[in-house]
């Protein structure tokens, strides 16, 4: 029994595989596996930049994602009075994130099977090839160019950083979540003064103490001035009181 399905199988590959998987359709499979790959990992990339930008305006945003962990958040919040740990509750609520009502973390990791089945896809055609026409060449062709695109749809994921974006994006929910979003913008402004260099700085407290000192001298020329013509007036009143 186990025989006739074993050779049922092999026909059904020997039948279906070559008429699937040739020379025509090659560059057809092959470039449509790596458009799919790139497409999926920058929209997660976009994915995670745009909940960012949210996660900075938490209180005022409309993003589902953001909202549910706030409210999650805060529930936890207000029945154990503090969250122990924010940035596990944060890690395991982007771990639950969609895109188009699919996991995001599913949708990150169709790249990597695309780059195994363009590696898979040359080896296939490959080896037909090789059994058709050992002494040809054509096979070795083939195997190489769909290592190099599987390569390079690899190197492709890597660069794109999708990690460092959902870091990223974890620090900022704890930060907003735990320290509030005007705390936040106020240690944004603060980390940029300390990364000004000391002269411009100092060229920085001279201009404004150049500008309040000419304020000051404007204001007490002002002063002057008023207290001369009242001075005047009031001559003049008394002369014609007088």
């Amino acid at each position: 029994m186990l025989n006739y399905y074993i050779s049922e199988l092999k026909n059904w590959w020997n039948i279906t595989i070559p008429a699937i998987i040739n020379e025509e359709n090659f560059l057809l499979i092959v470039g449509g596996l790596f458009l799919l790959g790139v497409v999926t990992k920058w929209a997660v990339v976009k994915n995670y930049g745009r909940l960012i930008r949210k996660a900075e305006n938490i209180n005022n945003t409309k993003n589902y994602t953001i909202r549910q962990i706030k409210t999650k958040y805060e529930s936890i919040k207000q029945v154990n009075g503090q969250v122990e740990n924010p940035m596990l509750f944060v890690k395991r609520s982007l771990n639950k994130c969609k895109i188009m009502h699919i996991s995001a973390n599913k949708i990150n990791n169709i790249i990597n099977w695309c780059s195994i089945l363009i590696m898979g896809v040359a080896a296939i055609l490959s080896f037909q090839l090789y059994k058709i026409s050992p002494v040809k060449m054509d096979w070795v062709s083939y195997l190489v160019l769909g290592c190099f695109l599987g390569v390079a749809l690899e190197m492709i994921g890597r660069m794109m950083q999708t990690d460092e974006k959902k870091t990223e994006l974890s620090y900022v929910l704890v930060d907003v979540l735990v320290n509030g979003v005007h705390k936040r913008h106020v240690r944004e402004r603060e980390s940029f003064i300390e990364l000004v260099p000391e002269s411009e700085k100092r060229e920085q407290v001279m201009y404004h103490e150049n500008v309040n000192g000419q304020a000051e001298a404007i204001v007490q020329n002002q002063r002057t001035e008023e207290e001369q013509e009242e001075e005047v007036l009031n001559q003049v009143i008394g002369e014609f009181l007088q």
